[in-house]
């Protein structure tokens, strides 16, 4: 699979984990699911494709644990290599919805 399918299976991503958080089913979350493990299972041809595998791990993950360190590190790496910034793309994604969903104060 080249990096060209995995930014098209991000992209793809993207979306189902907007519905996810939109409207949460089980089939929602499934979509989004069978989309992770087609990213996973897919080998990156380049720097984009590892920079989207790490943007997912480090997205899904919270990057809070101490021994991802070096993931972390190398992440940082990629996206200062391939000039974009996928994990953040998610984040935007995440902050977009739940503001939408808060109660107006």
């Amino acid at each position: 699979m080249s990096d060209v399918e995995l930014i098209a299976l991000w992209e793809q991503w993207k979306q189902s984990f907007a519905d996810e958080l939109d409207c949460e089913t089980a089939q929602t979350a499934a979509r989004t699911r069978t989309i992770e493990q087609r990213i996973a299972g897919a080998p990156a041809e380049g720097l984009v494709g590892i920079a989207i595998k790490l943007a997912l791990w480090r997205f899904t993950n919270s990057h809070k644990d101490a021994a991802a360190v070096q993931a972390e590190a190398a992440y940082c790496d990629v996206i200062g290599l391939v000039g974009r910034d996928f994990s953040a793309e998610a984040e935007v994604i995440a902050e977009r919805l739940s503001a939408a969903m808060s109660p107006s104060q």
